[in-house]
């Protein structure tokens, strides 16, 4: 990176400190929660309209810092209306004014409708789009309530996004490139700092670990729960943006060659730097103590290395191979860092702490809560799906099964819990739009993904990888039907669907 790259990297990692100071006082100090909300979304809608593309990089970077986007939120009807949906519906408006204004100065030549109508994988997301509105019109005939309907439809209205994203992609401009790599870098690596603050504040059980818990549960940004042996497992659902990460410097990482310079090559300031980002954005998904993440990487990786041993030989699949693996055990390294600084001694009882969780989250355990409430919701979603399994029971439908989550139990002894969000995400969109709507978005990843192998260069790889690592991961983990996923999704098919204005 060039220095003024480093210098604004710097610049906006500060600036996502001070948001989330600012979020703790506004938790904090509910009288300034309103007057919070409201200056940032009047500064973003500022922003967008000086430039919408500054505009969506805070929509990008809030996706990766915020998790479930309520670092900041306002009570509106018992509902809490958060800073992301805020800042959704500015850029879309602002979206929606230039693009108008823009049509009627220059007709036909307006660069915005230009480069939306250039987009080529359009014909995949109008027959998603067509199955989606056929969900929410069966929830508005089945007459379920509104607030729930918008309350489990309004993370598809993401998909919408993909317009002022076209509008504004310039794969030509150099500038636009630059920032971009800035604003990935600042993001993951705030995401990674803050990861590693929670764990470092819950390893050594410091006495603000009670306010900054109560601070991440109101705001959904973190989970953070304490296995059997006591170690904290600090989950994200932005950690999903760790593995993205990691894969981008997977995939750039196999520019390098197999030459006698090898070692040159692997000890190059660039690798390394690579390397040690790579091993920062993995300790993350150790540190997410997630299964599907654990599952998703597994799988990613072992088809990345096959796909590379096809292409480039074996030699080059055993230079990533080790590559990797260097990767995965300086990622224990830093961990151990952390949970042992500032006097380093990762002490026997801490070890085995992290050694007893580490394990027992490797090895299947059937009588886990988690997973006896995952297995029991199985049957009845797949009950609920035989009823109307082509076009789905549509947004808001709801099933009933006994759970065994503890925070569950605390209400209703009997385990008994009805929901419309599910951990098996693909039911989950089954359920709501049906196998035909299911299958409408099958299509549209497989589409992206062939395009993948058709430009056959290391960063097209790079984004099937990401976009296959999401994939899976939603089996058991519901991203693609929510923004997190949706953004992935998004910003993946247009890059390797380029604009060609």
């Amino acid at each position: 990176m060039k220095k003024i790259e480093i210098q604004k990297t710097l610049a906006l990692i500060f600036s996502f400190l001070a948001v989330e100071i600012w979020s703790y006082l506004a938790y904090s100090l509910e009288i300034f929660a309103l007057p919070i909300f409201l200056f940032f979304s009047t500064l973003f809608l500022a922003v967008t309209i000086y430039n919408l593309r500054f505009g969506l990089y805070v929509i990008i970077a809030e996706l990766i810092i915020s998790s479930m986007g309520h670092l900041f939120f306002i009570e509106i009807f018992s509902t809490h209306f958060s800073i992301r949906s805020s800042f959704w519906f500015i850029l879309m408006a602002v979206f929606v004014v230039k693009f108008i204004i823009q049509y009627i100065k220059n007709r036909k030549e307006s660069i915005y409708l230009k480069r939306i109508k250039s987009f080529k994988a359009w014909k995949y997301f109008i027959l998603l789009a067509v199955f989606i509105l056929i969900g929410l019109a069966i929830a508005l005939i089945n007459d379920r309530s509104l607030i729930s309907i918008f309350s489990d439809f309004n993370a598809w209205l993401f998909f919408l996004t993909i317009f002022p994203i076209l509008a504004v992609y310039n794969d030509n401009d150099k500038e636009f490139k630059s920032e971009l790599r800035v604003l990935f870098l600042a993001s993951g690596l705030w995401l990674a700092i803050k990861t590693l603050f929670i764990l470092f504040v819950f390893s050594q059980e410091l006495s603000i670990s009670p306010e900054i818990y109560t601070w991440l549960r109101n705001t959904l940004v973190a989970e953070v729960t304490p296995t059997l042996a006591g170690w904290p497992r600090v989950f994200l659902q932005s950690h999903i943006f760790a593995g993205v990460f990691y894969f981008f410097f997977f995939w750039l990482n196999n520019k390098l060659r197999i030459s006698l310079n090898i070692f040159k090559n692997f000890f190059s300031l660039k690798n390394i730097s690579q390397l040690l980002l790579s091993s920062l954005f993995f300790s993350l998904i150790i540190i997410s103590f997630s299964r599907s993440f654990w599952l998703s990487f597994t799988l990613t990786l072992f088809i990345s290395l096959i796909i590379i041993w096809k292409k480039f030989g074996f030699k080059k699949a055993l230079h990533s191979a080790l590559w990797s693996l260097i990767s995965i055990i300086l990622s224990f390294v830093i961990i151990l860092l952390v949970v042992s600084y500032p006097y380093f001694d990762f002490d026997k009882s801490r070890a085995n702490k992290f050694r007893e969780s580490f394990s027992s989250r490797v090895v299947y355990d059937s009588d886990e809560a988690a997973t006896v409430s995952r297995w029991s919701l199985l049957p009845v979603l797949f009950d609920e799906i035989k009823e109307r399994p082509l076009f789905g029971q549509g947004f808001a439908a709801t099933a009933t099964y006994i759970s065994s989550d503890p925070r569950v139990l605390e209400n209703n002894p009997e385990g008994k819990y009805t929901t419309s969000a599910f951990e098996w995400g693909y039911l989950d969109i089954w359920l709501k739009i049906g196998i035909f709507g299911l299958l409408s978005y099958f299509i549209l990843i497989s589409a992206v993904l062939r395009e993948v192998f058709v430009k056959n260069k290391n960063i097209y790889f790079a984004f099937g990888a990401i976009l296959f690592f999401v994939a899976i991961t939603h089996a058991f983990t519901p991203y693609l039907n929510h923004p997190l996923g949706i953004s992935i999704l998004l910003l993946s098919t247009c890059f390797i669907y380029k604009n060609r204005i």
